[in-house]
């Protein structure tokens, strides 16, 4: 897990504060996160690498927080088997069971301007 913070300091600013802990888990059909509900999370982005013949391909998922929200899901998200999206190159092959899969789940808010918020948590997985 690592967080990244930008803030912009003077004399009359709060304490330079990092996020909460930020967990991160995947299996075959879900990404399942627990971060920092004191901030105002804009968006949570997902990358899997370990894609196709040669295991050098990365999918990403990306949605934003309201999104989230209006489906139920503060806290997790769906993965798509993208082996089953219309116009999948099938050459690519997808995640194959037993393939070695590594990921990064990541939230953040704001922007590099001074006042951004973004964590990661990364790990591995048998698919």
């Amino acid at each position: 897990m690592d967080c990244t913070v930008q803030q912009v300091l003077t004399d009359e600013s709060p304490t330079f504060a990092l996020p909460g802990a930020f967990f991160a888990t995947i299996d075959r059909g879900r990404a399942t996160w627990i971060s920092d509900p004191g901030l105002p999370w804009e968006g949570t982005q997902i990358l899997m690498s370990g894609i196709g013949v040669d295991g050098g391909g990365t999918v990403s998922f990306l949605a934003s927080t309201s999104w989230l929200a209006a489906i139920g899901r503060g806290d997790s998200f769906s993965l798509i088997d993208v082996k089953r999206m219309p116009g999948w190159n099938p050459a690519l092959a997808g995640f194959a069971t037993g393939a070695s899969v590594t990921y990064d789940v990541l939230r953040f808010r704001g922007r590099y301007d001074g006042d951004y918020a973004g964590c990661r948590a990364s790990g591995g997985t048998t698919w």
